[in-house]
């Protein structure tokens, strides 16, 4: 869904104009309230491994919390909608990051924004450093667990890469409006790219059962293409 908007975004830095103020602003609903459904399903995502572990058969948790998470992005998308709210391309005629605009209701937004991010990315961190803690106490009080202890290794290597990410990303925002330089923006906006996918490749990376599985399901589709043609 982000990576949708700042494609748009790439071609309005190429032509230098966000072509109109309806597609500026509907582009800008789709980056942000992305950003903020990406941010709670990460957190989704940390709490439903930690039940994993302590609370087996705890499903209905991890479901309420993906449901409040795309609740969320919905409740956002609205807000974003609204006049006095919204996200431009086009800062002061520069198109390099999507930002806040300086309408009332999005100064406001923007504040929560930055707490939000960096309560709910703390937390997520936390819950996978509660993670490996207790694998590591599971693997010194039971035999046969040297496999989940590797696992929740890389799982939380995975995790302490996305963090330090995104709090580059989040100091790089900060910074941006104190300097207001064209450099702090693009780096800001490399960072968010990056952000899009770098949780999804590094869990592709130290997951073999998981690459198998996708290399499995790019094979059928092209087998599947090739008899199509022939």
């Amino acid at each position: 869904m982000q990576l949708v908007a700042l494609a748009a975004g790439g071609v309005m830095t190429i032509t230098g104009s966000t072509f109109n103020y309806y597609l500026d602003k509907i582009f800008g609903m789709i980056i942000e309230s992305g950003w903020w459904l990406y941010v709670a399903l990460t957190a989704t995502l940390a709490v439903d491994r930690l039940l994993i572990f302590h609370c087996p058969n705890s499903s209905r948790i991890s479901t309420l919390l993906l449901g409040l998470s795309w609740l969320l992005w919905i409740i956002v998308a609205v807000i974003l909608s609204l006049p006095s709210y919204g996200i431009t391309y086009n800062s002061d005629g520069r198109y390099y990051f999507w930002e806040y605009n300086n309408e009332e209701g999005s100064v406001i937004m923007a504040k929560v924004d930055l707490y939000y991010d960096l309560v709910v990315f703390s937390f997520t961190f936390v819950i996978y450093i509660v993670v490996f803690v207790y694998v590591i106490k599971l693997k010194l009080s039971t035999q046969n667990r040297l496999g989940s202890v590797h696992a929740e290794v890389r799982i939380l290597i995975v995790a302490i890469v996305s963090f330090c990410n995104e709090v580059f990303y989040e100091l790089c925002g900060y910074f941006s409006d104190l300097l207001r330089l064209v450099y702090m923006d693009i780096l800001l906006n490399f960072a968010w790219l990056v952000e899009c996918g770098l949780f999804a490749v590094l869990t592709l990376l130290i997951n073999k059962g998981l690459r198998a599985e996708v290399k499995k399901m790019l094979t059928k589709k092209k087998t599947k293409l090739f008899v199509m043609k022939n």
